[in-house]
């Protein structure tokens, strides 16, 4: 079965404190294969990306370009654009939560996710949270 055996090439939008963490988890991932970051923040984009060896793309239509998932990792008010971007382009996104800062955007990304077959997964875990 070839579907579980190839690696999910995946790009992370946002690498703050949590986009970071991802960064971390996925670089040591055998199931996928972190292609790149990125983060309107360069300065941030640059330091996360020398600090664990990962490749810095210029745009979200790059990120698009060369993964067939995401993980969004940036503030609240930017899920819903983003991950509308991203689903339009048959990309699967994992948005860190909430899912939307408005229920009616999170309803809209969900059909979107439906009528292309994708897959939305929130992030809920608190299992990396240093107060836990």
């Amino acid at each position: 079965m070839e579907s579980l055996t190839k690696k999910i090439k995946i790009g992370i939008v946002g690498v703050g404190h949590l986009g970071e963490i991802h960064t971390k988890l996925l670089t040591n991932n055998n199931l996928a294969e972190l292609i790149g970051i990125y983060d309107t923040n360069s300065q941030r984009a640059k330091e996360i990306s020398e600090k664990y060896y990962c490749n810095i793309f210029e745009s979200l239509n790059e990120v698009a370009n060369h993964t067939n998932a995401v993980v969004i990792a940036t503030p609240t008010i930017t899920h819903f654009e983003i991950a509308k971007y991203f689903l339009q382009n048959n990309i699967h996104c994992f948005i860190e939560k909430p899912i939307t800062a408005r229920y009616k955007d999170a309803l809209e990304l969900i059909e979107i996710a439906k009528q292309k077959n994708l897959i939305i997964q929130v992030g809920h875990v608190e299992r990396f949270n240093p107060a836990i």
